[in-house]
């Protein structure tokens, strides 16, 4: 091809226009297999050939290209639509919505979670309204994507619903340890946690005190399963025995309860 004169070259080859030497075409001659011998060929017909290539590059060209502005017009037509507010997404005073929150996952990942329902107060602007959250009894902004209609203005937020709400923003709940680990950088020791409802990829490292704390008959558990082999054994056996210690021992309060108990018991029998 950059032997072949070309339109957007002013009918010249390519190896004219930039080095201003006559083309040499490769085929004027090729090898007749029926004939077994060197047959010439038309240039015309040459010519006729690479013309359709061209014209077939360039249209593939086109066609991607194309494809590229429909894309683009695609995707700024569904930015425009999710930006734009629509009648549905429209808030009054008043109203409940759930709101969007990213929350700290497994893995340290951000997750959405729908939290709520907040009332809301005052529509900032287009895309931003002014909420109230009835159970810690405070005000923030939320962006109109992180909201979503709950109920009308007639919701009554009873002392039931507002109980409900405590219960709703739940911790993530422990499916099994996997693993202990010393981490040099904090200088603790650490136990893997799978939680329920994620996948074993998302398991996590946490601090061995809170997990034995929280869990202790899994702790216990993976202290039986990794056996005194384990690098580890001794540091969480030690942290066990210390959990069950102040497990087993009462509070000061109390402690002090029976002190004074025992004193007086002292004192009447004394008397």
């Amino acid at each position: 091809m950059n032997h072949t004169p070309s339109k957007r070259r002013g009918g010249h080859a390519p190896v004219t226009a930039a080095f201003g030497i006559q083309p040499e075409n490769p085929l004027d001659l090729i090898w007749d297999l029926k004939a077994s011998d060197w047959r010439p060929v038309n240039p015309a017909t040459i010519t006729q050939h690479i013309e359709k290539m061209k014209d077939d590059f360039d249209n593939i060209h086109k066609d991607v290209e194309m494809g590229k502005e429909k894309r683009h017009r695609a995707n700024v037509q569904q930015r425009n639509r999710q930006l734009r507010p629509g009648d549905d997404e429209a808030f009054i005073p008043g109203d409940y919505v759930l709101c969007a929150r990213p929350n700290m996952g497994p893995g340290n990942k951000l997750i959405a979670k729908w939290n709520g329902p907040f009332r809301v107060l005052q529509r900032l602007n287009d895309q931003v309204y002014l909420l109230y959250d009835p159970l810690h009894e405070k005000e923030f902004r939320a962006h109109i994507q992180r909201i979503r209609r709950y109920a009308d203005g007639k919701l009554n937020m009873t002392a039931t619903m507002k109980k409900h709400l405590q219960h709703s923003n739940h911790k993530l709940l422990v499916e099994n340890l996997a693993d202990c680990r010393y981490n040099a950088s904090e200088k603790r020791i650490e136990i893997k946690v799978l939680w329920q409802g994620f996948e074993e990829s998302d398991a996590t490292w946490e601090l061995a005190d809170i997990i034995i704390e929280d869990v202790p008959t899994m702790a216990r558990d993976l202290y039986d399963r990794l056996g005194d082999d384990h690098p580890q054994a001794e540091e969480l056996r030690t942290l066990l025995n210390s959990a069950a210690t102040n497990g087993n021992r009462q509070p000061a309060s109390k402690r002090r309860q029976a002190k004074g108990a025992r004193r007086q018991r002292t004192k009447r029998q004394r008397n």
